[in-house]
């Protein structure tokens, strides 16, 4: 069977976005409050000094953002993601095997800017710092010489995030988007030995509300 990527989500999305702009009215711009929920797929890239990186599977994420507009062409947001746990394939040796899966709390505290592509499509660029917590853990097996078992740590930390995405409207208050987003959380478990970044790449789709 071959594997769904955050690729064929992407094209998917597209055409998801596409269908409902074409049954948008027109009023792009809402000023105020506005309250937005998305889920999308995204990878994770491992960046250290070491020889090889882990490489995990692909997450599904849920995120969650607060906006308020400044003016016709900026938003101030706030926002909040959670990286669903995902893992890394089970790597063997002569004493054993062991797999590492990650999972990962952000939030979020950025601007958003404005540009309109037609009367019923607008586009987005979206950038911020955030704060997060991941956790990690190692599933151990020791080949039946001793009982398996696994450990785990936390990490916290700041980092940045931007992103790329379209908005359109489905009704007067409610508005679909479409989104590629990267989130860059930097020295993680900065007091290890070998700390390391974390890399999200991904896209989602999501809904807004204006108030």
């Amino acid at each position: 069977m071959k594997t769904f990527t955050i690729f064929d989500l992407g094209k998917l999305l597209t055409i998801i976005l596409l269908t409902t702009s074409a049954h948008a009215g027109n009023g792009l711009y809402n000023d105020g409050l506005t309250v937005g929920v998305a889920i999308g797929l995204a990878n994770v890239d491992v960046v250290s000094d070491a020889a090889t990186q882990p490489d995990f599977d692909t997450t599904i994420h849920g995120q969650l953002n607060i906006n308020y507009a400044l003016s016709r062409w900026f938003e101030a947001e706030a926002g909040y993601i959670k990286y669903y746990e995902n893992q890394t394939e089970k790597v063997s040796d002569q004493a054993g095997s062991y797999q590492l899966n990650m999972s990962t709390n952000t939030f979020q505290l950025g601007g958003r800017a404005f540009w309109n592509v037609d009367n019923d499509l607008r586009a987005y660029f979206r950038l911020g710092g955030s704060y997060y917590r991941v956790n990690l853990k190692v599933d151990e097996s020791f080949n039946d010489i001793k009982e398996a078992g696994h450990d785990s740590a936390d990490s916290t930390g700041n980092g940045y995030y931007y992103g790329v995405g379209i908005i359109t409207n489905a009704s007067q208050n409610l508005e679909i988007e479409l989104e590629y987003l990267s989130q860059h959380l930097t020295n993680a478990f900065a007091d290890s030995s070998r700390p390391f970044d974390i890399l999200y790449k991904g896209v989602t789709l999501g809904a807004r509300y204006n108030f």
